[in-house]
């Protein structure tokens, strides 16, 4: 079982780790131009630098507006009957989940569904970067084909790609940030999902994600929720806390 769930409104995310700057693989000039090979990667990620260690990059987290800089990762949940695996992707604008996909299996279709509904909510001319762990998800064929696509003959990057030194979790701290929020708010309880069944836990997954959205205050925003900072209608049934 796969779920999908977009959020087709202009959106935007998280601030992220502004002030980390690894040194690793985001494969982007400092002038903000592309490499040529930053559309599909010919080679493995660790070796872009071996290639082109003149080249400088830079890895800002820091997002000035909506659909600039996102992130994503998988998570999973232990329940009764099984486990659920959640993967969303993360704007850095202001932490807005933009797309979210579940699966009861950490497959590849977890992850490329979630990616093809960010791609339908990309505007016209935008290609974001897309940072993520080295989890196998990333670095799967499937995966890096989707960075671009054929127009005319020739390669278009839709996204850039971005990944985590070996060893570094904290480069993807902004995704694991939102992992840690959303198991301390919605599951306070050690090992509580433990004695959910994998139904509950997504149904109480899809309802905070509604809440994490339209309901809950966030400080770095100056005090409003997501929604609000985006300029979007309240969510029906869903209170401000």
């Amino acid at each position: 079982m796969v779920t999908g769930r977009g959020f087709r409104r202009q959106v935007v995310g998280d601030q992220g780790e502004n002030a980390h700057v690894p040194d690793n693989l985001l494969m982007v000039h400092t002038d903000g131009t592309l490499p040529e090979a930053a559309g599909r990667p010919s080679v493995a990620f660790t070796e872009y630098n071996h290639i082109h260690p003149q080249r400088p990059r830079t890895h800002d987290f820091h997002a000035d507006g909506p659909y600039q800089r996102l992130v994503t990762d998988v998570t999973e949940f232990k329940c009764a009957d099984g486990k659920v695996y959640l993967s969303p992707m993360i704007d850095l604008y202001d932490g807005m989940p933009i797309s979210v996909s579940a699966s009861y299996r950490p497959s590849m279709d977890l992850v490329m569904t979630m990616l093809d509904d960010t791609l339908a909510q990309l505007p016209d001319g935008v290609c974001p970067i897309i940072h993520s762990d080295r989890g196998f998800h990333y670095r799967a064929n499937v995966w890096i084909d989707a960075m671009t696509t054929i127009v005319d003959g020739q390669e278009h990057p839709r996204f850039i790609p971005s990944m985590s030194r070996k060893g570094t979790s904290g480069d993807n701290a902004a995704a694991e940030g939102f992992f840690g929020t959303m198991k301390r708010e919605l599951f306070p309880v050690k090992r509580q999902t433990e004695k959910m069944t994998r139904q509950q836990v997504l149904t109480a997954l899809d309802q905070y994600i509604d809440w994490y959205i339209w309901g809950r205050i966030n400080a770095r925003l100056d005090f409003v929720t997501i929604a609000e900072f985006r300029g979007q209608d309240p969510q029906p049934n869903v209170i401000a806390a």
